[in-house]
């Protein structure tokens, strides 16, 4: 609906003699609508649907006045009134009228003449098309003749003779005649075509039939009269970048001919990589300890090393296109990578990052380095030997196409709603939204691909020196025994749950559990009691760590069997040191008939010290000499496992 001009939006009135400002004047107009054509009984309007273009333009040219334009006097829009006008001309001869007749120009009527002059033009000719079709639509015109047809103007005699059966049998073996012989003067010149290009043929052949099979596993395009593919590995982004685009291209037929007997088949398609991907090329990840020489960090390189800067063309033509394609790509991969890294070592913060012929060095923590070397070699068939760390080279490979193959912005189903990196666990829309302040908090920020593999690649160190001393420890100390398993593992984290137990003694003292987890940066023993020990990244920590909870194991599993033999256990001191101020657990027990005292040390990575007196009621009355302990030679106890050597002493020292 539409509002008069004088209507206002913002101005009203709450009473009589209420006034308030007029507001910004506004006028309202309806937008263009369909024309109502008819309106059922049920209230279904049913509209006019507007003319198109072509109707449009009709409409306007049939509201043209074409005599007005062209004149009463033009010959190819009124040829009736020329001739009456030459009848009623008596007086004039024939031969002064077609002189005027053929001096006679037809007036210019404006832009619209020429318009009108094709469209008649264009009639005649839609005629002539017309009748040309009836025509040929007739039965007649299409029936084929044949040479036993009866002649329209033969006489009787003839009509017998062609209507007999003799007559019929010759016509027909004489048709029969001529369609052989064209038919076999057809396949003899077939044969001989096919005889002169049989091996094209082939060769033509194989070559669509390798096409439709680089096409299953490459982009490829007709650019022109070319035929070109793309290298590229992204799957966001711009296709057939002109650095990733090779061309394809079918191999000479001399080329083919001069393969060998025995020699393998030669490819007919052919491919032409670009320049600088034509070379096989290697990104490695390892990890260095510098030892303060430039050698190992940045070791010299060979003559050998430069051979991949002369390219051989013809090698590199007659390598099969499987082998070329995918070497140019992972050459093209490894240079991407390299080039991310660089980028980004010249950005870091906190770490030093240096770069030098193709390598790059980034401080890891205390004397490591962690190493990115970019390699080429020749493009030839030749396998490249394997260097480097597996697991860090796998991972920087799997950990970049990861990120190029992840969409950069989250697809919306809906126009309204607005573009969001966040991941679909943390929105901000529907009734189980989060708020801003929560998603700022939840949300993590990107990291890239240098600093990913900076905390990798030291989570993964300190992985290898924990197994390292876990199983150190585990054949160097068989009592009480060390069993460990990894019950979480990821790029960044690792768990490791580990248990102590005595040969033989499970069902009296049990078994120890306790976690041993790793981080990027840090080494902590945790118990189950929540208490947490920090070993840093030092792996004498670890060690003392790990014979601190055995020397605690030790200790439970002692003062369990001197209860089955009925000792009484006076102290156990878990928090005890020794004179270096390094832990040392002590235990302190007293024999069923209270004559003798036990006193055990239990110190990290070492036998039990066992000292033994008489039992003293008053330590104030007792001499020197009833005061001191009795030390006991530990190796001299029979039995072969800690327990059993304590089981056989209480049992000595009972009474």
């Amino acid at each position: 609906m539409a509002a008069s001009s004088g209507s206002t939006v913002g101005s009203s009135s709450n009473g009589p003699g209420t006034s308030y400002d007029r507001g910004v004047p506004l006028n309202l107009a309806s937008y263009h609508e369909w024309e109502i054509a008819e309106i059922g009984y049920d209230g279904t309007e049913k509209f006019k649907i507007p003319h198109g273009y072509q109707e449009h333009i009709g409409a306007l040219a049939r509201k043209i006045d074409w005599m007005s334009l062209t004149g009463e006097d033009a010959r190819h829009d009124n040829p009736a009134l020329l001739k009456e006008k030459e009848k009623e001309a008596s007086s004039a001869s024939v031969e002064e009228t077609k002189k005027k007749t053929e001096e006679r120009t037809a007036p210019d009527a404006g832009p619209w003449h020429v318009v009108a002059k094709h469209l008649l033009e264009s009639l005649e000719q839609l005629n002539v098309l017309l009748d040309d079709l009836a025509i040929l639509r007739t039965t007649e015109y299409l029936k084929p003749l044949r040479v036993a047809d009866p002649l329209h103007d033969q006489n009787e005699g003839t009509v017998m003779v062609t209507n007999s059966k003799a007559f019929q049998w010759s016509s027909k073996r004489k048709n029969l005649v001529d369609a052989a012989s064209v038919l076999q003067q057809a396949l003899q010149n077939r044969v001989h075509q096919s005889g002169m290009d049989d091996g094209n043929r082939r060769n033509k052949d194989k070559f669509f039939q390798e096409l439709r099979r680089m096409r299953e596993l490459w982009r490829v395009r007709k650019n022109g009269e070319n035929i070109v593919g793309d290298l590229g590995y992204k799957i966001f982004g711009i296709k057939h970048d002109p650095r990733g685009v090779f061309h394809i291209s079918r191999r000479s037929a001399d080329k083919l001919k001069a393969v060998g007997k025995g020699e393998e088949e030669m490819n007919v398609l052919q491919v032409t990589v670009p320049g600088d991907l034509m070379r096989q090329s290697t990104l490695t990840v390892t990890i260095v300890k510098d030892d303060g020489s430039i050698e190992s960090v940045y070791p010299e390189k060979a003559d050998e090393e430069y051979a991949y800067m002369e390219i051989d063309k013809t090698a590199c033509d007659a390598m099969p296109w499987e082998n070329a394609l995918k070497r140019a790509q992972e050459t093209l991969i490894c240079k991407d990578i390299f080039n991310t890294l660089f980028q980004e070592a010249v950005q870091l913060r906190r770490r030093l990052a240096v770069v030098k012929e193709g390598v790059i060095m980034v401080s890891l923590y205390d004397d490591y380095l962690l190493r990115f070397e970019l390699k080429f070699h020749p493009f030839t068939a030749d396998t490249i030997p394997s260097e480097g760390d597996p697991f860090l080279t796998r991972f920087l490979r799997e950990y970049h196409l990861a990120m190029e193959c992840s969409r950069p912005v989250r697809p919306q189903m809906l126009v309204d709603l607005p573009l969001t990196h966040l991941p679909e666990a943390l929105d901000y829309r529907g009734p189980l939204a989060y708020s801003q302040h929560d998603i700022a908090s939840r949300s993590a920020k990107a990291k890239g691909l240098l600093n990913r593999m900076t905390k990798v690649s030291g989570h993964y160190l300190l992985v290898k020196r924990t197994v390292e001393v876990l199983k150190s420890h585990q054949m160097n100390y068989g009592d009480p025994t060390l069993r460990w398993r990894c019950v979480r593992c990821s790029p960044l984290h690792s768990l490791f749950l580990c248990e102590l137990t005595n040969r033989n003694y499970d069902h009296v003292a049990g078994k120890l559990s306790f976690y041993v987890q790793v981080d990027a940066d840090a080494v902590s023993v945790q118990t189950k009691e929540g208490t947490e020990i920090s070993c840093r990244r030092d792996e004498n920590e670890l060690r003392q760590a790990l014979h601190l909870m055995s020397a605690t194991h030790e200790t439970l599993s002692v003062s369990h069997i001197a209860k089955q033999v009925f000792y009484q256990v006076l102290h156990a001191n878990m928090n005890a040191m020794d004179e270096n101020g390094v832990p040392c657990p002590t235990l302190y027990l007293v024999n069923s008939a209270s004559t003798r005292t036990v006193y055990i040390k239990f110190p990290l990575g070492e036998v039990p010290q066992i000292f033994v007196r008489h039992f003293i009621a008053d330590e104030r009355k007792a001499t020197e000499e009833e005061s001191k302990f009795t030390p006991l030679n530990f190796a001299r106890i029979p039995g072969r496992s800690i327990c059993k050597k304590f089981d056989t002493l209480f049992a000595m020292l009972k009474t």
